[in-house]
């Protein structure tokens, strides 16, 4: 699967953009103005705010930045995505692209990660990622990868998944448009949500590759360096000790039984 390391990050930039916005909103008021603050705090200040333009290293007039009025607003859904929801509450969105063309694409996003672990459960979701890859009622044991491989998919390129804190993603593109193939791509999300077959020998056996990920990751100079992040910048945040990856004694103590 993939680096789960790589989506820790993305909660760590948000805690890096968060306080450099607290640092922003603190600036000197004086600053914002353009004025130079008073000696007496109820008086106004009678000193102009200087309009030059400030000279660039090299001493020329900055060019003026451009008109943002055109541009638009961040969070605008792309008007060429039909999105909808179906009677059984599923959320869809279909975008058709032609660049590149003759490839279907499709994400199963699952807004529950690592953050709405309870400690005993720590991990729970990047595990169960990698249990879904070993067989569904439909596409029992490695029959699934078998199926989407005779499609042209290829495991890890086309067939992936990944676990972060806020949600968790199963992946699956085919390099085609036929209809049935596209159906066949459906039927395999559908039974990802709902029709995984987990028995304890394959936890077994899945468990091995799990700790094998995890050792990994926390033995890399990336992983030591992701952890002393987390502690700077995720500590008393809901992601704290929420590693989606987990720990040794949680990937241990995982079983087939709810």
């Amino acid at each position: 699967m993939i680096n789960v390391r790589a989506y820790r990050w993305q909660a760590i930039v948000v805690g890096l953009g968060l306080a450099l916005a607290a640092c922003t909103s603190t600036s000197d008021v004086s600053e914002v103005k353009g004025t130079t603050p008073a000696t007496d705090p109820g008086a106004e200040s009678t000193v102009p705010a200087d309009t030059t333009p400030p000279e660039s290293v090299d001493g020329s007039t900055p060019v003026a930045a451009p008109d943002p009025s055109g541009l638009p607003e961040i969070g605008d859904p792309d008007p060429e995505i039909l999105i909808g929801t179906l009677d059984n509450g599923l959320r869809y969105l279909i975008r058709d692209n032609d660049n590149p063309g003759g490839r279907v694409d499709m994400r199963l996003a699952i807004d529950a990660g690592s953050a709405l672990e309870e400690d005993p459960q720590i991990g729970g979701a990047h595990f169960l990622e990698h249990m879904l890859f070993n067989g569904t009622e439909k596409f029992p044991e490695n029959e699934l990868v078998d199926v989407l491989r005779s499609f042209g998919s290829g495991f890890g390129a086309d067939i992936n998944a990944y676990t972060s804190y806020d949600e968790t993603v199963y992946e699956l593109s085919m390099s085609t448009q036929d209809a049935e193939v596209v159906e066949t791509g459906l039927d395999v999300l559908e039974q990802w949500l709902s029709a995984a077959t987990i028995d304890q020998t394959q936890v077994e056996d899945e468990r091995g590759i799990v700790l094998d990920e995890w050792r990994g990751s926390e033995a890399s100079a990336g992983g030591r360096i992701f952890d002393a992040l987390e502690e700077l910048f995720l500590t008393g945040s809901p992601y704290e000790n929420r590693d989606p990856i987990g720990n040794a004694e949680a990937i241990d103590s995982m079983n087939a039984e709810p």
